[in-house]
């Protein structure tokens, strides 16, 4: 399946991790559901649920529970780097795709 990983954010400790083939419509019903949240970042991959399961694993001491659709994927970070850590993550993760595709697509040539 072809999906985002996002992580959206609920504040300035807060955020959440998750997937979803439409994250900007994902970020409403959660907002509506949850708690108000703006996504922070979003990054389509062919393996979204095994990057969104590493990050959880990742980030697990944070883990929260709110009440609502979504509310277990939250994440609290009083030193406030764990948003800029998973972002790190999820750009270094796009740019070795983009790698091993050029690496793919100039081997064809």
């Amino acid at each position: 399946m072809v999906g985002y990983v996002y992580i959206m954010t609920a504040g300035l400790w807060s955020y959440k991790i998750g997937v979803s083939k439409h994250p900007r419509t994902r970020a409403k019903q959660v907002s509506r559901d949850v708690r108000k949240v703006r996504i922070l970042v979003a990054v389509p991959t062919l393996f979204p649920y095994q990057l969104e399961r590493l990050l959880h694993i990742v980030f697990g001491n944070g883990r929260t529970r709110l009440e609502g659709n979504g509310g277990t994927e939250f994440f609290i970070d009083f030193l406030g780097v764990g948003q800029i850590v998973a972002s790190i993550i999820l750009v270094l993760i796009v740019c070795i795709y983009v790698a091993i595709f050029l690496g793919i697509f100039f081997s064809l040539i």
